[in-house]
Order: structure tokens, then sequence, then C-alpha cells
């Protein structure tokens, strides 16, 4: 976000106070921010809003761009943190299963790339289909945690 804000200002310093302006009413707004929606443009259209109000009370820019291209290059950013944000969740999801049993990556094999159904999985690992959705919810949510974890501590390249 800081990067947008300052390819529109053009000021480190004002790009700085801008930016901190445009986090102090993130905070203030998160409660309406709506969870399914992009939160990427949701914050970008603070960041606009804010860059729009910098550019009012100080009337000093020589070089503004419209609102047309400023929308343009919110969407830029948008799309490229979300090619971004994908990436690196793939290159983790990679990262995870490397670290799963022989087993593990198996049952997940069977039932995400060759469309095992429960009821055949279940039958094929001799198990119930009540013991292989828990096995699969698990799987999940451990692959979840560590992807997580591996992106946070930066351990996948994005």
């Amino acid at each position: 976000m800081f990067s947008f804000i300052y390819s529109m200002l053009h000021n480190q310093a004002d790009a700085e106070d801008v930016y901190q302006q445009t986090t102090i009413v993130m905070w203030e707004k998160f409660g309406e921010y709506q969870p399914g929606t992009s939160f990427v443009n949701w914050a970008l259209a603070i960041a606009h809003n804010k860059i729009k109000q910098f550019r009012r009370q100080t009337g000093r820019d020589r070089l503004h761009f419209d609102d047309r291209v400023m929308q343009l290059m919110a969407e830029t950013y948008s799309e490229l943190e979300v090619r971004k944000s994908s990436s690196e969740r793939f290159e983790g999801l990679l990262h995870c299963l490397s670290k799963l049993t022989d087993k593990q990556r198996r049952v997940l094999r069977l039932r995400y790339s060759d469309s095992f159904s429960i009821q055949d999985l279940a039958q094929r690992e001799r198990k119930s289909e009540a013991a292989m959705v828990m096995v699969l919810a698990r799987l999940r949510k451990s692959l979840q945690a560590c992807i997580t974890a591996a992106i946070s501590r930066g351990l996948v390249d994005g």
C-alpha cells in the first residue's frame, strides 16, 4: 500500500504521512470491512481517499493524476497483490506437502487429484466414511496452519 501511495505523491515524507493516516482510518473502520470481499481493494480505496484529501489540503503538487488514472493504478496494485498472495500460498502448499508422510500425500492425491469420492476413499483405506472425513479435515487444517506459518516466516518465495 505504501508503494501505491508513494507512486501518487512522489514524496517520501508526504507518502509516509498519508500511509499513517490511511492505517489509522483502516483500524477505525475495520468493523465496516465485509469479510469475503477483497481486503486489498478496501484498503486501497481508503488510501485513495486519503491521497485526495491530502492533495486538497496541501494544494502544492503540480503533478496530479485524475481519478480515473488513480483508480486504474489501484486496480493494478490490487491484482498484483492477489497474484503475489496466490503464488505465496502455492509455494507454501508445496513446502508443506513435502512435510507430510507418503500415506498422507497419497490420501490427498486420491481425493483431490484422482477425484475419489469419500466413500471410495474410505473403502480403499479401510476406514469408515466419517473417519475419512475427519482424516481429510485434519490434513487440510494442518496444511493451512503450515502454509500460514511458512508465509509468515518467509519460507516461501512468492
